[in-house]
């Protein structure tokens, strides 16, 4: 049978939260007049993600595009994007205030602003 203290130990452990081992010696010393804190939390804009278009259907009665191996209409959610338009090689998505272009065959692009303007030529 055991030592009745390693057991009173172990029991004190599990019961209040506390380490057997508090005196580890391989555990970094602090220096004198340092406190660790919790390091401060920044607000620093959503990582960026990949999206790949793969291939669009345009028709008149539907719009369908697929990302990610997805399909997906317009209003439809991407890895936290907002399809908010397909064309014949393009779909647009609204990711953390942002607006991407997805063109088949190439990375997604950031739109530049186009506050007050609609559409281009061409489209």
């Amino acid at each position: 049978m055991r030592s009745p203290k390693i057991l009173c130990a172990l029991l004190c452990s599990f019961c209040c939260g506390t380490s057997v081992a508090t005196n580890d010696p391989m555990r970094p010393v602090p220096r004198p007049g340092s406190v660790r804190s919790a390091p401060a939390v920044e607000s620093q804009p959503a990582p960026r993600r990949n999206w790949v278009l793969s291939s669009t259907l345009v028709g008149n009665a539907r719009r369908v595009a697929v990302i990610n191996d997805r399909l997906v209409g317009v209003g439809d959610e991407v890895l936290g994007a907002r399809v908010i338009g397909i064309d014949a090689r393009s779909a647009r998505l609204r990711y953390a205030g942002r607006e991407l272009v997805l063109q088949l065959g190439g990375p997604a692009a950031e739109k530049p602003s186009t506050a007050g303007m609609r559409g281009g030529a061409g489209q």
